[in-house]
């Protein structure tokens, strides 16, 4: 959960839960950008508070299942060594 572009109104997130809790809400994903490493989700904002949703996101059941695959994940991972 990372950058608000004012001036654009955009903001991007390399979040993969959060972005598809943020498609989930509404948002219009613009374009899918990558950086050095990793991938980013750029999205237009239009007026919806992304530190209300931030804090919606982590207190919905969305972020429940995010950690619950993430922890998984890391079991699998784990298991392969």
């Amino acid at each position: 959960m990372t950058d608000v572009n004012v001036k654009e109104k955009t903001f991007e997130t390399p979040d993969l839960g959060f972005a598809a809790y943020l498609k989930m809400k509404g948002l219009k994903l613009k374009t899918i950008g990558r950086d050095e490493r990793r991938f980013k989700f750029i999205f237009n904002v239009n007026g919806s508070n992304i530190e209300d949703l931030k804090v919606q996101f982590i207190n919905s059941e969305s972020y429940e299942f995010d950690a619950s695959v993430r922890i998984l994940k890391l079991m699998i991972k784990n298991k392969e060594q």
